[in-house]
């Protein structure tokens, strides 16, 4: 269903049922969703908006940064497996080299998501709890490969997917990432197309215009999901 017909520019927002399971606080004032997206579509740029109209943001790609820092438990078993040539001088990850050794070596990937992403699960519902406790209304879990990654999508009231023509993603990943075409095209083929993406989402926000366009093809659904969280 389009909201209120199609906004200008191409950016297009599309609403479906919400799931009525999710995870809510202790007294039902709260509900927390995910919102994902491929690479360059835009969904740090929703998270923003979201987290500027009163939404807690919990942010996995922040949490995977926090869960390697200097003595944690993380980085003390990633250099076990991986070994201390992923170590920078100062005694930080070096992600970067990190990422360049797991982007062609699927099992080398799948085990560094097997030490991570329980602390990184668990530091999630640490900061999902504290905003239940503080009474925000809405909490956004931002979380790039959340079909990907095989979470269990019943704990979310709702799954927001931002997306943009192929090109378009492109473009944005060759200009933040200062790298070749044919490397972005790689990184986002790394992914799930954003159509089968689409198939699993409650809401669709298109981002192939400007951000002004974005703000107001998102503010409706942000109103929808804190009116959810009311009733």
């Amino acid at each position: 269903m389009r909201a209120n017909g199609a906004p200008a520019h191409g950016v297009a927002l599309l609403t479906f049922p919400l799931s009525p399971k999710g995870l809510r606080s202790a007294t039902d004032m709260t509900i927390t969703i995910a919102l994902t997206g491929s690479i360059g579509s835009g969904k740090s740029e929703v998270a923003s908006l979201f987290q500027r109209w009163g939404a807690a943001i919990v942010d996995s790609d922040v949490l995977a940064r926090e869960v390697v820092k200097p003595g944690s438990l993380g980085l003390r078993r990633v250099i076990q497996h991986f070994g201390d040539k992923f170590l920078l001088a100062d005694g930080t990850l070096d992600r970067k080299r990190l990422g360049n050794h797991i982007f062609n070596n699927p099992s080398q990937r799948l085990t560094l998501e097997g030490i991570l992403h329980p602390l990184i699960q668990e530091r999630s519902q640490q900061e999902i709890s504290q905003a239940c406790k503080a009474g925000v209304k809405l909490v956004v879990c931002v979380i790039p490969l959340l079909f990907e990654s095989g979470r269990d999508l019943s704990q979310f009231s709702a799954i927001v997917l931002v997306r943009a023509p192929e090109e378009l993603l492109i473009q944005r990943v060759m200009a933040r990432d200062g790298i070749s075409k044919e490397l972005a095209l790689a990184k986002l083929s790394a992914q799930m197309p954003q159509e089968q993406k689409a198939t699993r989402a409650t809401h669709i926000i298109d981002n192939a215009g400007s951000p002004a366009d974005l703000e107001r093809a998102s503010r409706p659904i942000f109103d929808s999901l804190v009116a959810q969280a009311a009733r």
